[in-house]
């Protein structure tokens, strides 16, 4: 079943009654965002749950192409992140401190809440997100019950969770983690800049480990709104005492790497 009508929240007299949706997607972040509007436009009553209106800056994805990017060309969403990002079309590939090769493709730099902003703002209806908390879920074969913080309560046909590594509800339910293989990958992500403030002579580059005893994946520059950006992907236990000096010292650190 679907329908064009959007959430509607109850008003103060009615705050007991439940608000009524086809789908409930639990967690704002990029996956849930992406997903709320993409049924929205489908023509389903989709309420959109998380506790922050708008969604902090965090270091996760930060930069798409490929076949990730044809993705958002599919669902329609293409322009909006060209708004929100900086396009890059080279990338610069350093072994040994050489340049090997040059990857030629389409591929886009952004802030991650940049990003969210941007899919939250692809709902047809504003109504669609609930600023809210869940506090626990009922489910049945029917209708799902969902628990807010502020009292209210959320009924679906369908509930998704979409809160990544915040478990707690899935945990209720029943649903458990699995860990498929440890030290798969610690990252950094900063900014980098010039100590004169003048652009770099590269578009995006991508320097990769020189020693397996390092546990170095790559190191990835590219643009992103606010400069140049980095990724250090690293294959190392999160205890390692280098977590530290690269958190203390990254600039020093990074280079004796």
């Amino acid at each position: 079943m679907t329908t064009d009508r959007p959430v509607t929240e109850p008003s103060a007299a009615a705050a007991t009654s439940a608000i009524v949706a086809d789908i409930a997607i639990v967690g704002g972040g990029l996956a849930g965002s992406l997903a709320a509007s993409v049924l929205a436009r489908a023509g389903h009553r989709v309420a959109l749950v998380d506790k922050r209106a708008v969604h902090p800056d965090e270091f996760r994805v930060e930069k798409l192409g490929g076949q990730q990017l044809e993705m958002f060309r599919k669902l329609g969403f293409l322009h909006a992140l060209e708004n929100i990002a900086c396009r890059y079309d080279r990338v610069l590939n350093i072994r040994e401190g050489k340049v090997v090769d040059v990857s030629v493709g389409q591929a886009y730099g952004f802030s991650y809440a940049g990003l969210v902003a941007m899919a939250r703002g692809q709902l047809p209806d504003p109504s669609n997100l609930i600023v809210d908390e869940v506090t626990a879920i009922s489910p049945s074969n029917d209708v799902q019950h969902i628990e807010l913080a502020s009292g209210r309560r959320l009924d679906a046909r369908l509930v998704v969770l979409a809160t990544g590594m915040a478990g707690a509800l899935g945990y209720k339910l029943g649903i458990k983690r699995r860990v498929l293989a440890e030290r798969h990958s610690v990252s950094f992500g900063f900014t980098i800049a010039r100590r004169d403030g003048t652009p770099f002579d590269f578009e995006a580059l991508t320097c990769y480990g020189e020693r397996t005893a390092d546990g170095i994946d790559y190191l990835s520059l590219f643009p992103v709104p606010s400069g140049m950006r980095a990724n250090l992907f690293m294959f190392r236990d999160p205890t390692d005492p280098i977590m530290r000096e690269l958190r203390r010292e990254p600039e020093a650190t990074v280079l004796r790497l």
